[in-house]
């Protein structure tokens, strides 16, 4: 029987999960995609690095695609990052991510679809993933910057809540014109 020991660099002890290698990076894409009322929705690639608000409505979708790539380790072990991904007044829906291994590393592609529910200002979240630089011997944490976001309209929960209203009312009125017609019809 052989016995393998592994053991963790007291400089990366503090690490969870243990990521190392020789290079980690991430980079991100984001694609707006506005609704239309003719039900063909346009997409178009946004700047990233963009200071300015992204402008948006109630009910248009942002994709944020997040390549997290590795040299001198796994892609299998890179962690998902969707704990980090939530934000206030956007619906978040997470894909299953893509992972690809190559000789000396490879790469994971997230991509998270979030989903504007509510008017006013908000932001992506900035992500970070800490790894241990083997080359260097030290940890060391690739980043990536948030968004700002900018949302017109009332919130889809009120237009729900008012469509129903009028779903409500309208077949209460068409139940009471049965209705009448039938008693007046049927006397």
């Amino acid at each position: 029987a052989q016995t393998l020991t592994a053991t963790i660099p007291a400089a990366a002890s503090g690490l969870s999960p243990y990521v190392a290698g020789r290079a980690v990076t991430l980079t991100q894409r984001f694609t707006l995609t506005r609704s239309a009322t003719d039900g063909q929705g346009t997409a178009e690639l946004l700047d990233a690095k963009t200071d300015d608000p992204v402008e948006l409505a109630v009910g248009n979708s942002l994709e944020r695609e997040i390549t997290l790539s590795i040299e001198g380790g796994s892609a299998l072990l890179l962690p998902a990052l969707d704990a980090q991904a939530e934000v206030a007044g956007m619906a978040l829906y997470v894909a299953s991510p893509q992972v690809s291994e190559a000789d000396d590393g490879g790469k994971r592609i997230e991509r998270y679809t979030y989903i504007a529910q509510a008017g006013g200002s908000t932001r992506l979240p900035p992500m970070a993933l800490s790894w241990f630089d083997t080359g260097h011997q030290k940890v060391a944490t690739a980043q990536l910057d948030g968004l700002a976001l900018k949302v017109s309209g009332a919130s889809l929960a009120a237009a729900v809540e008012r469509s129903e209203y009028w779903l409500v009312l309208l077949l209460v009125l068409v139940t009471g014109v049965g209705l009448l017609s039938t008693t007046v019809g049927g006397s």
